[in-house]
């Protein structure tokens, strides 16, 4: 007799699994961006890496220039006090399905900078965010329409 025991994920498997799905989103290249960007949103570029304050900066200029299909919040301190910013990201009504608001979606999360030397995260996480407000394509409209999205690119911001 043979049994099948349960093997818990772990959070490495967790997150390469998160990424498997955001690699098509990645990869879209089919639409473009939804007319000229704010200056603020062509500012955020990837050719280095943000600090804390300079993700900030880049979560709230996102938020500023669709504060519609945005809602940047803090999900609390960290250990030493620093906010632990959050980018909610969806579909408002009326595009969305009616009725459906971004509370009662499914929700996909997705943070980085878990560990102090892992920076390459928020960029990532940087670039979800810019891309899915950015862009003007049927498929990521139907995304945020469907899910809210929370990005969260330094859970570690005292490291």
């Amino acid at each position: 007799m043979s049994v099948v025991r349960s093997v818990p994920r772990s959070a490495p498997a967790l997150r390469i699994g998160a990424l498997a799905l955001l690699l098509p989103l990645l990869a879209a290249t089919r639409g473009q961006a939804e007319g000229p960007l704010p200056p603020a949103v062509q500012a955020i570029t990837f050719d280095r890496y943000y600090d804390v304050e300079g993700l900030h900066g880049a979560l709230k200029a996102l938020a500023d220039a669709y504060p519609l299909q945005t809602r940047l919040t803090s999900m609390g301190p960290s250990r030493e006090g620093r906010p632990l910013w959050v980018l909610a990201i969806f579909e408002p009504e009326p595009r969305a399905a009616p009725g459906t608001l971004p509370e009662g979606r499914p929700a996909f999360y997705v943070d980085g900078n878990t560990h102090g030397n892992e920076i390459q995260a928020a960029e990532v996480c940087l670039f979800i965010a810019k891309h899915l407000l950015t862009r003007d394509d049927p498929w990521v409209r139907a995304l945020r329409s469907r899910v809210t999205f929370h990005v969260a690119p330094c859970v570690n911001p005292d490291s």
